[in-house]
């Protein structure tokens, strides 16, 4: 998606927002579309912004965990993945694929989440 289709993206979930200022799944579609944008911290505030009002949205911990590998923060992305996975066993085989946790792949820890 070019950059433009990003900017048109937010407008609409800005528009689906001002109905439902707290609808999870518009919100964990703005954060994807931060995190493709390379807004990071912004991603994470509607991943979180979901996880307020729904913690067991489990695809909302599974964008944080990954958007938190690409900023770097091996740490606490292991322990938004272990928590994921530890709800929804499908998410290892998701992580093993993801380039969001590339980096993170010859990790031992992150072998051991994902059954590698």
């Amino acid at each position: 998606m070019k950059e433009g289709r990003f900017e048109d993206a937010l407008k609409i979930y800005d528009k689906s927002l001002e109905i439902d200022p707290n609808d999870p799944n518009v919100l964990l579609n703005k954060g994807v579309v931060y995190s493709q944008l390379g807004q990071y911290d912004k991603a994470l505030y509607h991943y979180d912004r979901v996880l307020w009002d729904n913690p067991d949205y489990y695809m909302a911990q599974y964008n944080k965990a990954g958007t938190l590998a690409v900023m770097g923060d091996t740490e606490e992305s292991l322990v938004w993945l272990q928590k994921v996975v530890d709800n929804d066993p499908r998410f290892m085989s998701m992580a093993q694929k993801d380039d969001d946790f590339a980096y993170l792949w010859p990790h031992p820890k992150f072998k051991a989440i994902v059954g590698m």
